[in-house]
């Protein structure tokens, strides 16, 4: 659903972690804005800055941490064209 809609804006770091997924995406935006506007458009996200013991770290990393568990296929990939249309 991430490579369907963000193409080559979209890195998978981690697609076997578990309950989630680790992904760099490639943006213009701020971390700290990215999180504020998925947030907003119901669709959950961290920061993976906050994972990192390393705090001179650019504000926008771009990696991000998104939870799947109890999530549909269908939940999973409107939360995927969600995330997308607040980026473009």
């Amino acid at each position: 659903a991430l490579e369907t809609h963000f193409e080559d804006r979209v890195t998978i770091l981690g697609e076997n972690a578990g309950m989630s997924l680790m992904i760099r995406l490639r943006s213009k935006l701020e971390d700290e804005d990215i999180t504020r506007r998925a947030r907003a458009s119901g669709v959950g996200l961290v920061s993976a800055r906050l994972y990192y013991l390393d705090e001179e770290r650019p504000g926008n990393m771009g990696e991000f941490v998104l939870g799947y568990a109890g999530l549909s296929e269908r939940r999973i990939r409107e939360g995927a064209r969600r995330l997308a249309k607040i980026l473009k």
